[in-house]
């Protein structure tokens, strides 16, 4: 029985002394003895015993919050603050009395708790203005850590805080943390808020997804954006990126998209102009080789589906090098046409067995070579026209459209090269001169 009433007398030693000791704890807080608050508090956390006490780590979240707001550089106090508040919450919440539940931070109106909040959101605030990015991230992810402790606890009505999970993604893609800003983009675009100030936002979760090879959440955020922003252009040119290397799977897309709006410019421009690479790039193309020239027919198709939809200069002028191209290629059947014919007159001679003068192979081939050439010149002058017609116009040329405008001034020089009037061929030639 002693040994009882020793126990006994013992724990209510020890629960004393707890007493005393959080009890200065609260003393020193009154009087905004912070720092001495500080020591004791520490201590009282430090014990293994006090793990389950709520009361210590309420007292450990005030005194740090109000150590945190008169040294903002700290960072650690704040974290410290927020970290003790959690702890108690979550102690808290097993307390089957409902009335007796967040007692502590109910007496004070929840101050500290909100404080946390407001305190991480407002530093997040002058980080940023500051373009301290990554410290801004920090202060943002912290609030938000913060206003879910609120939530989660029924203190306040708003259940999604759209500006700092707005602050966080921006903070962190300025940062270049990518993989942080998809994670708060993402809280947003789930929400499927249809703000047009948001759309920069589902485009980067698509590029971000397309870059790290996550096909899933990739369409997932394409077919949101579109649903949410049906009038976005840019949906297709992800689409599109989305078949990286592979050449037959981005001409089979492009093809898909022309099939479901046939009217679209910059896709059918954007078609013929790969097809147009394709075509003419890479290694070296036989001439009448049946692939290339199947080739050639397909691109003559899509680039004058470009032109069909929207006449523009670039369309014409891509339709230039193309027809230009097919010049080359039957003048070098021509070439070979007539070394054919050279070749044949050396072997055979001026006449046959019986006299008569015989026909050298490859002169039939050569004059229809020359028929052909004579008509792609003609068709080469039409686009060329339309073209020049477009550019001569246009006061402020890009670099690029520039350097278009030159070739198409080449080809109409050509022209009437090939034409033999050299007073035209003149003009255009001093045209080239003044850009």
């Amino acid at each position: 029985m002693r040994k009882l009433l020793l126990a006994a007398l013992l724990s209510a030693s020890t629960l004393g002394v707890f007493a005393q000791k959080i009890e200065d704890v609260k003393a020193d807080v009154s009087k905004q003895k912070y720092t001495d608050a500080k020591s004791k508090i520490d201590q009282l956390a430090a014990d293994p015993k006090n793990a389950g006490n709520s009361e210590v780590w309420f007292e450990k979240a005030v005194v740090y919050n109000n150590l945190a707001k008169a040294n903002p550089t700290d960072a650690t106090l704040q974290a410290a603050a927020l970290d003790a508040m959690k702890r108690y919450f979550q102690l808290e919440s097993g307390v089957k009395d409902e009335k007796k539940r967040f007692l502590l931070s109910t007496l004070e109106g929840h101050k500290t708790a909100f404080d946390l909040y407001s305190s991480q959101f407002n530093a997040g605030v002058q980080a940023y203005n500051a373009k301290n990015y990554e410290q801004s991230y920090k202060n943002f992810s912290n609030a938000l850590d913060a206003f879910d402790m609120l939530s989660n606890n029924n203190l306040t009505n708003i259940k999604f805080d759209t500006t700092a999970v707005l602050y966080a993604g921006i903070t962190a893609q300025n940062s270049k943390n990518l993989a942080g800003a998809a994670k708060y983009y993402g809280m947003i675009a789930d929400k499927r808020i249809a703000d047009t100030n948001y759309v920069d936002l589902y485009e980067f979760l698509v590029q971000y997804y397309m870059n790290n090879k996550d096909e899933a959440n990739m369409n997932k955020y394409l077919a949101l954006g579109r649903e949410l922003y049906p009038n976005n252009k840019n949906w297709i040119s992800y689409e599109i990126a989305a078949t990286g290397n592979d050449k037959d799977k981005r001409m089979a897309k492009y093809q898909e998209i022309l099939q479901k709006d046939p009217k679209n410019y910059e896709v059918a421009l954007d078609y013929a102009a790969e097809l147009f690479s394709q075509t003419y790039g890479g290694d070296p193309k036989k001439p009448g080789d049946v692939t290339y020239e199947a080739q050639k027919d397909a691109l003559t198709k899509a680039i004058q589906r470009a032109i069909d939809i929207n006449p523009t200069a670039t369309a014409n002028y891509i339709m230039t090098q193309h027809i230009s191209n097919q010049i080359y290629d039957l003048q070098q059947q021509l070439n070979d046409a007539r070394k054919t014919t050279a070749a044949t007159k050396a072997s055979a001679g001026k006449t046959s067995a019986k006299g008569a003068t015989a026909k050298p192979a490859g002169v039939g081939k050569s004059q229809e070579y020359e028929k052909a050439i004579a008509a792609k010149f003609e068709d080469v002058f039409a686009y060329s026209t339309k073209a020049y017609d477009q550019y001569s116009k246009e006061t402020n040329l890009k670099p690029e459209d520039k350097q278009n405008y030159k070739k198409v001034l080449n080809n109409l020089v050509d022209y009437y090269q090939y034409k033999k009037q050299p007073a035209k061929a003149a003009e255009y030639q001093a045209k080239l001169k003044t850009l």
